[in-house]
């Protein structure tokens, strides 16, 4: 139960075949996408069309410095800010189609993040349907996060530290969402 329920929080199948006296074989599927570009400085998560704009709300500056650099790696357009004072600042004068950002990857334990009222006003103030949000939190923030209800879920939850492997990914399976699945097989 516990493999099947991590791998179905992932967005895999778990398959089982056991046999008396010779064993049981397991496998599973998970969806990845394949980057097929080997040279991680040429990662552009645009593949040719528009760039993306994000926008990074981190208050600690070499975190914020560092998602910049990691991002912008990416070919995206990126907007970094301190607070979530200036995170509604920036949103309010992004209101046309053509201007609007594209991802918001929010640090949810920023000082000025105040929990549901704030995260409401967030919602309020974006179109959900043209923006995507990905939140960075402790674990204890990730359980919190997925107790809201679905249709006010962030897009996807990342905990700190992460990796610029998996914000690549969560990126890409975001703008992109045809993605691969794969096949693991482990033998027991």
């Amino acid at each position: 139960p516990i493999s099947q329920h991590l791998i179905s929080l992932m967005g895999g199948v778990l398959k089982a075949e056991s046999s008396v006296g010779m064993g049981s074989h397991f496998t599973f599927e998970l969806p990845f996408q394949i980057i097929e570009q080997d040279d991680p400085d040429e990662w552009d998560i645009g593949e040719g069309r528009r760039p993306y704009s994000v926008l990074v709300v981190e208050d600690h500056p070499l975190m914020r410095n560092s998602l910049q650099d990691t991002l912008e790696s990416f070919s995206l357009i990126v907007t970094s800010v301190p607070s979530w004072d200036i995170l509604f600042k920036e949103v309010g004068e992004k209101e046309g189609d053509e201007d609007r950002y594209d991802c918001l990857i929010l640090d949810m334990e920023s000082e000025d993040m105040y929990g549901i009222e704030t995260w409401q006003t967030l919602l309020n103030s974006i179109y959900r349907d043209r923006t995507c949000i990905i939140c960075l939190t402790s674990p204890m923030g990730k359980e919190e996060l997925l107790t809201l209800p679905v249709d006010e879920r962030p897009d996807a939850v990342l905990v700190k530290p992460i990796s610029r492997l998996e914000l690549y990914q969560t990126l890409g399976f975001l703008f992109h969402p045809t993605h691969h699945a794969g096949t693991v097989d482990l033998e027991v």
